[in-house]
């Protein structure tokens, strides 16, 4: 179903620093892996590698999306931040041109998935952006996550 969340909770502590770009980037790239994973499963399809879109769900083309709910983030005071969903603005027309759906998913810092959410890419405004950050929370608005004061995270 269209912006239903699946909550598979969770509890994230502190993000661990990449030693190098090249190690940032394999992270990406193995949460990446992990969200496609996921969705093969929970949303009954297959993932095309190296294809403009990842997918079809239901007769609609689907891209999957992941991150982290913590990232390491030396140019932040805390050494932290929320995860983040980049999106394209390629993958983003020919989504909206054949009415598609991003299927957003949440990782903790182990790669478990925490939540995933199918959106309905028309929902989703770009502007004339080439590519576009969104935070984890402005898609998992329903999702309260507050860390304490151990650095341990607890979801509500």
């Amino acid at each position: 179903m269209c912006n239903e969340s699946v909550n598979l909770l969770g509890i994230e502590t502190n993000p661990i620093p990449p030693k190098s770009v090249s190690e940032h980037n394999a992270r990406s790239a193995r949460n990446g892996l992990i969200g496609e994973n996921y969705a093969e499963i929970h949303y009954q399809t297959t993932v095309c590698q190296n294809a403009l879109i990842d997918a079809e769900y239901n007769g609609r083309p689907l891209e999957v999306k992941t991150c982290q709910v913590w990232i390491y983030d030396a140019r932040n005071a805390r050494k932290r931040r929320r995860g983040r969903y980049y999106l394209r603005q390629d993958q983003h027309r020919a989504l909206i041109s054949k009415n598609g759906l991003y299927a957003f998913v949440l990782l903790n810092k182990e790669g478990k998935v925490l939540f995933s959410k199918l959106v309905d890419a028309n929902t989703i405004s770009m502007g004339n952006r080439e590519n576009w950050q969104i935070p984890w929370f402005k898609i998992f608005d329903d999702f309260d996550y507050q860390p304490n004061k151990e650095g341990n995270g607890n979801a509500a």
